[in-house]
This record gives structure tokens, sequence and C-alpha cells, in this order.
């Protein structure tokens, strides 16, 4: 879940200090969020607080957060060859949370 301090915190690392983007800017934090879930290989009940449904790990919030920046500044666009910093640091903040086997 998106909270407006997800949303602050995505504006302040932007340099966005204006409000016309909001909605563009949570699709992207949504959009974003669904993406570190999905590429830690878990549910997301795993990975969130039951009682305010936000994701329960600063590393995790922050991935979010670097990947909808990067996303916001570039377009989207990105690859292997062209990863910038932010990445890099997004994928350090998610590796330690990937499940590599399946519970039996």
């Amino acid at each position: 879940m998106i909270t407006d301090e997800d949303l602050r915190l995505l504006k302040d690392s932007a340099r966005v200090d204006y409000d016309a983007e909001d909605e563009y800017l949570r699709t992207l934090l949504k959009t974003a969020e669904a993406s570190i879930i999905r590429r830690t290989n878990r549910d997301r009940s795993e990975l969130e607080d039951e009682e305010t449904g936000r994701l329960k790990y600063d590393e995790l919030r922050l991935a979010v957060c670097l990947l909808a920046k990067e996303w916001y500044e570039n377009g989207g666009v990105s690859s292997p060859g062209n990863m910038t910093p932010a990445l890099y640091g997004q994928d350090y903040l998610v590796k330690p949370f990937i499940k590599l086997v399946d519970d039996a």
C-alpha cells in the first residue's frame, strides 16, 4: 500500500515540489512496489505489515522509491548496459529478501 509518506519521499528525492503529477507518481510507486515484491519471490503477505498494509522493511520501501524515481526521471528505459547507480542500489537493497527455494 502506498501512503502519503511514500509519495513525499519520492517527491523529495526527485525534487518535485508541485502536486500536478501526484497520481502519476502514485502509479509509479504502486508498479515499483509490485515489481519489488515479485522480484523477492515472496507473497505480499510475507513482506507487508498486517496492521498498516505497508512493506515492513525499510530497505524494500527505499528500493520501491529508487525504482519509481528512476522510472520518473528516465522514462523507465534501462538495460544492463545503462543501469544507473540508483538501480544498482535498488538491487542491493532487494537481494537479501529474495527467496531462493520454496518452503516445503
